[in-house]
């Protein structure tokens, strides 16, 4: 039987074609994941020093006796939930990462062998590991205009590194990529 005249599919498509393959693969999104949550442990030890600090300091001044073992409890609960708020949060960005990516720069870079990574997966997941690696470092997490101004810069290196794939849009998606870049860099680190 002739096929003559049906036009010829390739069995898969182009990597990074619209609507086929993410801009980020799972592997990666899972080792960024696995990065952010691993070194927010490695700070534990630290974070809970400094809360029982905090609590003893501000138990104190408002009653006279404390109770040791009740002040460990809370800091622990503490420390708990914000693990767990913080990798539910984690996780978030980096799915609205990769909605953003599909939506505004669906190619994402090749990191080797078929393993890629979209625009906003690197912002939110490199922010998310640098601003941990920083707090390992130091002992706390970077606040104030000098940061924001990296974090603003971190996020415009980062969109032109995408440069080739979001400059063919048309012009106003190639302005709406790097601000929403940014606004994605800025919540990733304020919030």
């Amino acid at each position: 039987m002739s096929l003559r005249g049906v036009p010829a599919h390739p069995a898969h498509p182009a990597p990074g074609a619209a609507g086929t393959d993410p801009a980020t693969t799972p592997l990666v999104r899972r080792t960024v994941y696995a990065l952010g949550l691993g070194l927010l442990l490695c700070r534990l030890p630290t974070t809970s020093v400094q809360m029982r600090e905090q609590a003893v300091g501000t138990l104190a001044a408002e009653t006279a006796e404390l109770d040791p073992a009740l002040v460990g409890l809370a800091v622990n609960v503490a420390v708990l939930l914000g693990v767990l708020v913080f990798a539910v949060v984690l996780a978030l960005y980096l799915w609205l990462a990769g909605v953003l990516d599909r939506k505004l720069v669906p190619e994402g870079l090749a990191l080797g062998v078929r393993q890629r990574i979209g625009l906003c997966t690197l912002v939110a997941g490199g922010l998310t590991v640098l601003s941990q690696l920083y707090a390992l470092w130091s002992g706390h997490l970077a606040r104030g205009p000098a940061e924001v101004a990296l974090v603003v810069a971190f996020a415009l290196v980062a969109a032109l590194l995408y440069r080739r794939q979001w400059a063919r849009r048309p012009r106003g998606r190639g302005l709406l990529v790097p601000a929403v870049v940014v606004v994605v860099a800025v919540l990733v680190t304020v919030v």
